[in-house]
Parts: C-alpha cells; structure tokens; sequence
C-alpha cells in the first residue's frame, strides 16, 4: 500500500488598479513645478479569496519660488485589495507597484495631485495530493521522486544605518532613489539569513549651484527565526523599501549625509521531499483499472541578479538647452518573457532633466531611452523586479546621452510535472498476444500515460524501441510494438 502526501505547487499573479489623491498647499507662495511618486508596500494581510496589502506613496513636489527649487515630500497610506478564488491564507511571493500617472492641478490657493498605482502580485497556491489504494500486485516498477515543496512564507522588516562624507557644501537635495541587492541567502537551523546591500542614489545642489549625483551603499546582514528549518532548505529572498529618512550635516569643509533605511524582506523557504510513485502499471497479465494524477512539483528554486549597462541618446524636449542635472528616473512599460531558455526583458527609462539656457534659466525637461535586453536563463515561473542604478544624463554634440546600470531582481523556480497512480483496481487476465510485432496507432496530441496504456508496455520499453518519439504527439502516427516471445 502507498500512502504518500505531498504538495501540488503552481504560481499565479493577480493585478490591481488604484486611484489615489490628495490636497497639497505649497509653502513658500511656491508653483508646483514637478510631482514624482514612489510605493513601497507596509504590511500584507491574506484570507481565503483576498489579499490587503497597505501601501505607502511618496510624492516629492518640487516647487519654485523666487529663491529657486525647494522640495517638499508627503506620505499618502492607501490599501490595494487583490481578489482571486486561488488566494490562500499565504502571504504573496511578491508585491510590484507600478504608477502610471502621476498629475498635479491648480485648485484655488491648493493643487490637486493624483496618480494611478497599478499593483501586481505573485501568489503559490498549494494543494494536498494523497497516493493510497491496495495496489502491491499492479506494481511492476516504482520510482522515487525528490522534489521541494513549500514550507513558509514569511516577511521581516528592518531598519539599517548608512552615512556618506560629501567634499562640497550641500545647499538643497533633491530626490532619492533607493535599491536592495541580495547577494546571498541560505538557512540555518531554525533560521534563515539573508545578506547584500542597500543602495541609495541622490541629486543635490551644491553652494556653487552645481548639480552632482551621489551613491551611498549600506551594507547588511539579515536573520530572522524559522520553525523546522534546516540547513539544506532551499531559501529565496525578496526585498521591497518601505521608506528612507536623510540627513544633511554641513560644516566649512564638507557635508555628511545619513540616511535610515527601512527595508521589508520577504523569504520563501523550500523543503526536500521524497515519495513513491508507479512507473510503470501497463505490462501486466491482468487488466488493470487505474486512476491518474498529475503533480507538479518544484525541482529547483532561487535567486539571481542580472546587470544591464544602458548607454545611448535619449529623446528629449530639451531643445537647444543643455543638461544641468537630473531630479528623478524610473522605468516603465517593464515587460518579460520567457523564450525557451531565454529570458527577454524590455522597457521605457523615463527621465525628468533640468536644463539650462544661456542666460542660466533652469527649466524643465524630459527624456526616453528605450531598452532592450536578454538572457540565458533556464526556470520558470520567473520573477523580475528592476532598479536603475549609477545614472548620468548629460550633454554630447547638442545630444541628450543617458547612462545607467539596471539591476534585474530575478527568482526562479524549476518545475517538473509527473503523473503517477493514485488507485488501481486489477481485473480479468489479459488475452495471450503471440504475435511478435504490434502496430499501435498514435493520435495527435496524445500523451506518454495514453501510448503506454495503448500499448500495455513501460515508459522505458516504449522509448527505447522507438526513440523518435516525442510528447504530446506532434501527429497521427503508427508506432512498432515488439513482443518479448
């Protein structure tokens, strides 16, 4: 008797749309000159059927008044709501915000800013598969089966220091952008750790008025407790910002910037499993009547990071203008597929320049650098998140050229699907085939469990005598059947 239990894995994404707005007055009799937003998710809550995820939105205005920029920030709480009747009580693999249109307009003596925060999940859903019945003597030829199935999902959030010397005098700052590199993760016992670094990358305005981009990296270490965790857990690792406060200390030499970061890691903790499935139930002396099941089990999961260097003229309203300094990036219209063992990636790398004219004006401007790119990458479902990092616009032969380092945030999970036998129930003996050779009769589209049925043989001997085959059916075919006399 086979009594086995194990887990049906498979991945799903479920997508919303939010609209968000709010009321802002503008301090300082200032006009509201650009709006750039950010989301970061706060806290995750999951029931059967839903998922509520709190979200944070930081809009940074930069405003003008006649003592030049300033920058103002405001945090706005939403909830986004995902619904889907495969939502268990685990908590999403991952959660993506996207915003798609940011506006701002004037509204009395206030302006009306809104935006559109589209919002993508990554769900597991897990199933129980029992492998039972009183089958000793159908069994011909059984096979054991190691796959990972899904132990925990949990997140940690936790805040990490960084400071940075500057050698300039900082008169204003204005914008930040931040990304967490994972370079390793693994368990332990009863623990599961994850190690990498925080990246930060912010304009400011130097005393002499020059704009100058600064990279701060905060290096970490993260653990958190795991029930039943074992060193040989495969483990992955995501991580979203939920929010990062600076600092700018000036005296007459230098400038010290801190920042306090605030980073939500989400693990995803695999365990080994083994159990016992029929190979083989067709070659028999008695018919056999069987029920079947396909389980898909993870065979490999984890993490890897790509890099992409994006270098090339951007299309920009900048006209005759040349470029002072950038105030934010972001991509957009983010797309990926797999091809094969080819991982395509794609989008838009969208940013807002300051520009200056020769009389010394600042004013607005943007630019687009489209992006192409792929990689050798074998795994599926794929999981991708993407950050810009090291970005530089400036001014060649009247050209708007952009520069930047992507950081492609990828996990994988190796899947294989097998079909075993849950129940068999033998029946009368077979009619005796003297007969040496066998034509047996393929349709389009059929499986190896239905040819190797057809044909009362094993997997093994079905393609071993005809190694062409391939499955499903590519066509209607007939295949030989030899007879061991």
């Amino acid at each position: 008797m086979i009594n086995n239990t194990s887990d049906r894995t498979d991945c799903f994404k479920v997508f919303t749309s939010s609209p968000i707005s709010y009321t802002f007055t503008t301090s300082g009799d200032g006009t509201i000159k650009d709006v750039r937003a950010s989301v970061k998710t706060q806290s995750v809550k999951t029931a059967p059927g839903e998922c509520k995820v709190t979200a944070h939105a930081l809009f940074t205005v930069i405003s003008e008044n006649d003592d030049g920029l300033y920058q103002e920030e405001n945090l706005v709480t939403f909830d986004v709501g995902f619904k889907d009747e495969r939502i268990s009580d685990n908590s999403p693999v991952r959660v993506l915000h996207t915003i798609t249109d940011v506006k701002f307009a004037a509204n009395g003596d206030d302006y009306l800013i809104s935006a559109i925060i589209d919002s993508e999940a990554d769900f597991f859903s897990f199933e129980p598969v029992s492998f039972r019945g009183e089958i000793e003597d159908a069994i011909v030829k059984t096979q054991q089966i190691d796959g990972l199935v899904k132990l925990s999902t949990f997140s940690e959030v936790s805040d990490f220091d960084g400071e940075k010397e500057c050698s300039f005098e900082i008169k204003t700052m204005l914008c930040h952008d931040e990304c967490v590199r994972i370079t390793s993760c693994g368990a332990s016992v009863n623990q599961v750790y994850a190690a990498g670094e925080i990246i930060s990358e912010f304009l400011v305005i130097s005393r002499r008025g020059e704009f100058i981009r600064e990279t701060l990296v905060v290096p970490f270490r993260f653990e958190s407790d795991c029930e039943d965790c074992l060193p040989e857990n495969k483990v992955t690792v995501s991580a979203d910002m939920v929010n990062s406060a600076y600092t700018v200390e000036n005296d007459e030499r230098r400038a010290v910037v801190s920042g306090v970061f605030t980073a939500n890691f989400t693990f995803n903790v695999f365990k080994n499993c083994s159990f016992t499935v029929i190979e083989d139930a067709f070659s028999q002396k008695c018919e056999l009547s069987l029920v079947r099941d396909d389980i898909l089990l993870t065979a490999d999961v984890g993490t890897r990071e790509l890099k992409y260097k994006c270098f090339g003229e951007a299309s920009s309203d900048k006209g005759d203008d040349y470029v002072a300094g950038v105030t934010a990036f972001a991509v957009y219209a983010f797309d990926y597929n797999k091809d094969g063992d080819t991982l395509n990636l794609s989008g838009v790398i969208k940013a807002d320049l300051l520009v200056r004219n020769k009389e010394g004006t600042l004013r607005k401007a943007q630019a687009e650098l489209p992006f192409t790119c792929a990689f050798d990458y074998d795994g599926a479902p794929v999981s991708v998140a993407v950050a810009i990092t090291h970005f530089t616009a400036k001014d060649l032969d009247g050209k708007c050229v952009v520069e930047c380092e992507l950081l492609f945030d990828t996990q994988y999970y190796i899947n294989k699907k097998y079909t075993v036998v849950v129940d068999a129930t033998a029946g009368e003996p077979r009619k005796q085939d003297d007969s040496a050779v066998r034509i047996i009769f393929v349709k389009k589209g059929d499986d190896c469990w239905s040819v190797c049925k057809k044909a009362c043989v094993s997997k093994n001997d079905l393609l071993k005598q005809n190694p062409d085959l391939t499955f499903p059916a590519e066509k209607d075919s007939g295949i030989v059947i030899y007879n061991k006399m």
